[in-house]
């Protein structure tokens, strides 16, 4: 896997490591030569019971032998080798043949496409998110990423982090004390009257201010992985309704 693979697939699987990157990896390749995108639930099991050597078998039935019965999956799986030596590259292609054997095989007891990929998706892990001391935004499920933004931006990011319940961007106002006293911790100038003129403009409705600090708060995340994750970090709500952060609060640590 090369350093342009290893970067896309860090940007779309950001809680992977490099062992299951090099699966993940695998898994395109064979779904590239198959013409198929069968994405499977048991991916991680597979990494943890085979490419991780501490367990030599499977000993956990897959998602699709539940759904579909166990005589497609009753063949033994073959242990994995300790030895020194042990032809990586040569036992992950014999899985990833296994596996399509076995994909195929359930094609041809019935099993409906749809259903099949629908049973075999990757879940997706949402990082926590941390909020050190100094007010750096950490995701540390992430390897430790670091969410970087300027003090107005994080201002307002951190004023709807403390809000589960969403603020209406007309009421803003509401909550212009709140994100000043914020936006000072935050900030290193010194002029009150700076201050002021950048938190009203903030909360006055008439102006997009408060729009182009969300596009901002949005872009920071998105430049460092894939949306379809971060889209549970930054601001987001429909017309007319209170925007809010999607990201649960059981995930969120302030220090």
């Amino acid at each position: 896997m090369n350093t342009e693979q290893l970067h896309r697939l860090r940007y779309r699987y950001p809680g992977l490591d490099e062992a299951d990157l090099l699966i993940e990896a695998s898994w395109q390749e064979l779904e590239h030569k198959a013409e198929r995108k069968p994405k499977c639930l048991a991916r991680r099991r597979i990494v943890d019971k085979f490419t991780k050597p501490m367990l030599a078998r499977m000993d956990e039935p897959c998602m699709l032998e539940q759904a579909v019965g166990a005589r497609a999956f009753s063949a033994e799986l073959e242990p994995v080798s300790l030895e020194m030596d042990y032809d990586f590259e040569a036992e992950r292609q014999r899985m990833m043949d296994e596996i399509r054997e076995r994909l195929e095989r359930l094609r041809e007891l019935g099993v409906d496409e749809l259903i099949l990929r629908k049973l075999l998706e990757k879940e997706d892990t949402l990082s926590r998110l941390v909020v050190t001391r100094d007010y750096r935004i950490l995701l540390p499920d992430y390897h430790n990423m670091e969410i970087e933004m300027t003090p107005l931006p994080k201002a307002v990011f951190l004023l709807f982090l403390k809000h589960e319940e969403g603020i209406p961007f007309k009421f803003l106002s509401d909550y212009e004390d709140e994100l000043r006293d914020i936006y000072m911790r935050l900030t290193d100038r010194v002029q009150t009257d700076v201050i002021d003129k950048s938190i009203q403009a903030l909360c006055d409705p008439t102006q997009n201010a408060i729009n182009e600090k969300c596009t901002r708060i949005r872009e920071a995340f998105v430049a460092k992985f894939d949306e379809r994750l971060a889209q549970h970090y930054f601001v987001t709500g429909k017309r007319g309704e209170p925007k809010r952060i999607q990201l649960q609060r059981s995930l969120v640590v302030w220090e």
